[in-house]
């Protein structure tokens, strides 16, 4: 089959070169962790005939996989009453309160219009309010129309998100990033970076990661993690994942909504302002509508607005974001200081690094410059002290979003 020769301006050499890079992570790792040893194998022996044939096999797999899990359209047995009853104490605040309506479209409705409620008695925004309550409209049109992505349990959610996770870095072009203005990476930076990826415990420490930041964001009701995972468990299985990425941040003024809570200050389309999502997203591969048709792909580039996304794009947009995040620390803080973290314990050093994603997700300015004075004293690396200790006295709002981030992370083991 004829292949068109370039592909977002990267050249049929270089996108075999990116193949035999793929997610830097390696392919095979990456592989194995979504679609179990023997498929991984027989997929990586494709790769060896063939890279660019191989790898689209890889991703024709892995959609598949995915698109399964979001087609579902039939709800998985849930005894509600048992949350319930554990939950009866407890001071339920939206949008908690919320996941509890019988009806899922009225239940999202509701909680959009508390938004609004929200922004009407704070701010008295008319015009915020209009935009909110078309957007409302959009959002649950798509939720009424599409699959709705049921999913029996979390363990069977980290899956999906281990295969999202492979998806998306292996239609990353790292090296052209590091390359790229914003960073021009030596050696030793780049050589850092790809060993990292490759290490399989901090991939799955990403998956952990994005695991716990959704129980943050969304299904915060108790110090208790396994309290705050039945809520996740309940939503998987009776409301599903087309229901996650449709609820609405809604103490807050900014276009804010999904599992993460994704705002419009990390994507969009003013040309004037730097995003973080829109700027890793230049360097997704694009496939041409020929492969794409032939191996059943979709198109990897992340739409430029937020109100656009579709169920995947919201994973997809927040491992992007935690990618730029690890990037921006690399160019930040000294590879020297980097590299003895590292080394002076790899399991302690990979912790604090999802304390730092965790920070960034929340208050990126101030948690990137906590951070570098944070491992620019030796004594914090020496005698493996906290960065969520560290920042206790720093700041409030930083403190009490860490430390229930810590909670769950530790919970989650």
């Amino acid at each position: 089959m004829r292949r068109k020769e370039k592909r977002n301006n990267i050249t049929r050499r270089e996108f075999l070169t990116f193949l035999g890079l793929a997610g830097l992570g390696g392919t095979i790792m990456l592989l194995r962790s979504c679609l179990g040893k023997e498929k991984a194998e027989e997929i990586n022996k494709k790769i060896e005939e063939d890279k660019e044939k191989g790898i689209l096999t890889a991703l024709k797999e892995i959609n598949k996989k995915l698109k399964k899990i979001e087609d579902r359209n039939e709800p998985y047995q849930y005894n509600l009453q048992d949350l319930l009853e554990v939950l009866k104490n407890k001071e339920l605040n939206y949008p908690i309160k919320a996941y509890f309506i019988d009806d899922s479209y009225l239940a999202l409705d509701t909680l959009w219009e508390e938004k609004n409620d929200y922004v009407e008695e704070k701010f008295k925004d008319e015009d915020l309010i209009l935009k909110f309550r078309k957007l409302k409209e959009k959002i649950l049109k798509n939720f009424a129309e599409h699959y709705k992505g049921y999913i029996e349990n979390s363990d069977d959610f980290k899956k999906y998100l281990s295969l999202v996770i492979s998806e998306s870095l292996i239609v990353l072009d790292l090296e052209k990033i590091f390359d790229n203005d914003r960073y021009k990476f030596d050696e030793m930076q780049k050589i850092f970076i790809r060993n990292l990826l490759r290490e399989e415990n901090l991939l799955k420490l990403l998956n952990k990661t994005l695991f716990c930041l959704i129980l943050v964001e969304i299904c915060y009701a108790d110090k208790d993690t396994e309290i705050n995972k039945e809520i996740l468990n309940y939503l998987l299985a009776r409301r599903g994942l087309r229901f996650l990425v449709s609820i609405p941040a809604i103490f807050d003024k900014v276009l804010s909504f999904g599992p993460f809570q994704i705002s419009e200050f990390v994507i969009g389309e003013n040309k004037d302002k730097f995003y973080p999502i829109n700027y890793i997203n230049r360097f997704v591969i694009e496939f041409s509508e020929e492969e794409r048709k032939e191996f059943n792909l979709p198109i990897y580039k992340l739409p430029e607005r937020l109100d656009d996304f579709d169920l995947r794009d919201h994973f997809r947009a927040e491992i992007y974001l935690l990618i730029y995040y690890f990037l921006e620390l690399v160019k930040n803080v000294d590879i020297e200081i980097l590299k003895n973290a590292y080394k002076e314990d790899e399991g302690w050093f990979f912790i604090q690094l999802c304390y730092y994603w965790a920070g960034c997700h929340h208050l990126p300015y101030l948690t990137q410059k906590l951070f570098k004075e944070f491992l620019e004293d030796n004594n914090n690396i020496k005698n493996k002290k906290s960065f969520a200790d560290f920042i206790q006295d720093k700041n409030e709002n930083l403190n009490i979003y860490l430390n229930r981030f810590r909670e769950i992370l530790k919970g989650a083991e």
